[in-house]
């Protein structure tokens, strides 16, 4: 918009006094420039864009989302410092800062905390229950998948993952001993006959009910060790995900799995849990006690 002369003239007059002289416009009304202090910061991996992580300077810590197009692991770029005023409760909750790009210790630091953590108990003996906790610190549905939204309803039950598992543990035992009580008996009877009438007909007959109960117990262990393998493996490669935690070999989380999954179970459970802070409950969906803070 062009102003005209008139209006141009009534605008001057606004800052012109009596004595003729312009006069200085009010301090309130001119804009002030404030500098905003940046804090530069060394990407820990190769993170996506909008990837949130802890940095911390100068004896502070903050979150730092990744910018537009994500970084490259070593890669250095500019956020803004939170202020002294700002309010850091805001700025940064009080979580826990779950190490990005390596896993916080190695897979055989299992008695890292001692041989009588509940940690450590817990995956000797559960380690599908465990995997359930570490699903539900990280919102993970029982199959190691995202659920849909990151955020959880803090008044929500929790304790989907660990029904789901437990119940499938529960079946799998009430079958498996279940079929190993039948044959007992079986067994006895056709030691007896054995020595009786070792030519007697019923011992085949025996025999054929036995096989028939041993085939039912392998196919519910091959069945239940085969999901088992695969939630522990498909949460194992969402925590590597979501940490961009790279392999040092090919198939790492496959042979870790296979070969000793008690460690790979309990070093994803360090991973996930302040356990230097916080002590281990073995008897709730998440592992550790509830004032244990969010990960981040």
């Amino acid at each position: 918009k062009v102003n005209t002369s008139d209006e141009a003239d009534a605008n001057s007059n606004n800052f012109i006094d009596e004595s003729g002289l312009i006069e200085r416009p009010d301090a309130t009304a001119l804009p002030v420039a404030t500098a905003v202090p940046m804090v530069e910061v060394t990407a820990p991996a190769t993170l996506p864009e909008g990837y949130t992580f802890q940095a911390t300077a100068a004896g502070r810590s903050f979150n730092v989302r990744v910018p537009t197009g994500g970084v490259e692991k070593g890669q250095r770029f500019s956020v803004p410092m939170p202020s002294e005023d700002d309010d850091f409760a805001a700025v940064c909750a009080s979580r826990i800062s779950v190490p990005v790009g390596h896993w916080k210790d190695g897979i055989c630091s299992c008695f890292r905390f001692g041989i009588c953590h509940a940690w450590l108990w817990m995956t000797c003996c559960c380690p599908l229950l465990a995997t359930a906790q570490v699903q539900t610190r990280l919102n993970l549905n029982f199959c190691g998948n995202e659920k849909s939204g990151r955020a959880t309803n803090p008044s929500g039950w929790k304790g989907e993952n660990m029904a789901i598992h437990l119940s499938i543990t529960i079946i799998f035992l009430v079958v498996y001993f279940r079929n190993l009580f039948y044959v007992m008996p079986l067994l006895q009877k056709v030691v007896e006959l054995g020595t009786e009438d070792p030519t007697s007909p019923e011992i085949a007959d025996l025999e054929e009910e036995i096989n028939f109960y041993l085939q039912t117990m392998r196919l519910f262990e091959y069945s239940f060790q085969i999901y088992a393998l695969v939630v522990l493996y498909r949460t194992r490669k969402a925590i590597r995900r979501r940490y961009a935690i790279p392999q040092e070999i090919c198939c790492e989380d496959a042979v870790c799995i296979a070969c000793c999954r008690c460690c790979a179970v309990a070093q994803y459970g360090r991973h996930t849990a302040d356990y230097e802070r916080h002590r281990s409950v073995c008897f709730s969906t998440t592992g550790v006690p509830e004032q244990h803070p969010p990960l981040v």
